[in-house]
């Protein structure tokens, strides 16, 4: 019996335990439910969290603006000036300003002219009438180039020098015959022979010759290239002058080959209004090797239109002469 009282007391002592432990356990919960409902009450939803998220914007880090570097100013262009209209008779290599007037007269005489062909007219002396107001060569020019209506010699030019074709009587320059005999030689190797029927005439020969006969069959005294020993007409072998235009065989050489010796034929029918000269296909002076295949080669209607487009061509035809 006492031993049955013995577990008795001891199987309560193990109850009261447990139960304490219960009543622990359960006050301990009891905690733990009561603190999460105070959490609760002071945490809001979550769809308010949301709500307040959206609703309060989140605060943008203020950003010093970095100042911006001032531009450089551009230089101001400097306007360039409106050039001023050209004058269309100023437009060309050839224009002289000093003749400007003259040119825009000329033009109102003949406004069908382009401009470059009343440039080169007036610069060869067309702004007058044949003979109307010739300018004389200064006697210093010894080489004068151009001897014409609009230009004379003076009465008391010659030649810086006269030679004589040999066999013959009659005299040209130096240069003149140089070319000459080789344009002679040229001839013969191809089966002509070169008449000479006239050269060198002073200005008192030419004007005995033109008292005879006038205008038209004979230059006037001072306008007649034969003064300047340049000069030369080729006869036809039977008493008179040669016509290179009858296409006869010395005729066509001439015509085709003069050029290459430094001689251009003078006087055509095509330039007979600029020179002031009737035809004379017979009719040869010597220029030079440069202007003679220039004119060959070129569209210059005339010595007139060469000088006329070229304002240099004496100093250069005197250079030329000067070298030989």
């Amino acid at each position: 019996m006492r031993r049955r009282r013995g577990l008795e007391k001891s199987q309560i002592v193990v109850f009261i335990i447990l139960a304490a432990a219960l009543i622990g356990v359960t006050v301990w919960a009891v905690l733990i439910v009561v603190e999460g409902f105070r959490m609760n009450e002071n945490t809001p939803p979550a769809q308010e969290l949301v709500d307040n998220a959206l609703a309060t914007p989140s605060p943008v880090p203020t950003v010093t603006p970095i100042p911006a570097a001032s531009p450089t100013p551009s230089p101001t262009p400097t306007p360039e000036p409106t050039p001023e209209p050209v004058n269309p008779f100023l437009a060309f290599a050839f224009s002289a300003s000093e003749k400007l007037e003259m040119y825009e007269r000329f033009h109102a005489r003949y406004p069908n002219l382009a401009y470059d062909e009343v440039v080169w007219k007036v610069n060869a002396g067309l702004y007058y009438a044949h003979f109307e107001n010739p300018q004389i060569h200064d006697l210093a020019e010894l080489h004068p180039l151009v001897v014409n209506p609009f230009f004379r010699l003076h009465d008391d030019f010659e030649p810086h020098a006269l030679v004589q074709i040999p066999g013959l009587h009659f005299r040209v320059t130096p240069e003149t015959l140089t070319a000459f005999n080789a344009k002679n030689e040229a001839a013969r190797e191809a089966g002509h022979t070169l008449q000479v029927i006239s050269t060198y005439r002073d200005i008192a020969h030419q004007r005995r010759l033109w008292n005879a006969s006038g205008d038209g069959a004979v230059a006037r005294p001072g306008h007649s290239e034969h003064h300047t020993g340049r000069a030369i007409d080729y006869g036809d072998g039977a008493g008179g002058f040669l016509d290179i235009r009858t296409a006869t065989p010395m005729g066509r050489w001439l015509a085709d080959n003069a050029h290459r010796f430094g001689f251009i034929l003078r006087y055509t029918e095509e330039n007979t209004h600029i020179t002031g000269f009737i035809s004379e296909p017979w009719h040869f002076t010597y220029v030079g090797y440069e202007i003679a295949n220039a004119m060959f080669y070129g569209a210059y209607e005339s010595l007139e239109e060469y000088t006329g487009r070229n304002p240099d061509a004496q100093a250069r035809f005197t250079r030329h002469i000067l070298a030989q």
